[in-house]
């Protein structure tokens, strides 16, 4: 069921009680308080892994030959990254 209210994504500051993870607004306020921060964070972090310097965490469903390219974990901070810039 859809919320009542639903939050737009284009909407940039963070209401009180949110933030923003990985490519959307989540009750947590230990994200980003903008979604400007996010994306510049995203693609921080897509650097780092492309220089080598952070990889994904393989913990869960991060994206390999077995179970596709196009499958995200929610804990990884690469596919945290990947989600947030909506690269498929």
């Amino acid at each position: 069921m859809a919320e009542q209210n639903p939050i737009p994504t284009q909407v940039n500051i963070a209401p009180r009680g949110k933030s923003w993870q990985g490519g959307k607004l989540v009750t947590w306020i230990g994200g980003h308080p903008t979604r400007e921060a996010m994306l510049h964070s995203a693609r921080q972090t897509l650097i780092s892994h492309a220089d080598g310097r952070v990889s994904h965490a393989r913990q869960g469903s991060c994206p390999d030959e077995v179970s596709g390219h196009d499958v995200r974990d929610d804990e990884c901070p690469v596919c945290q990254a990947l989600m947030a810039l909506d690269v498929v």
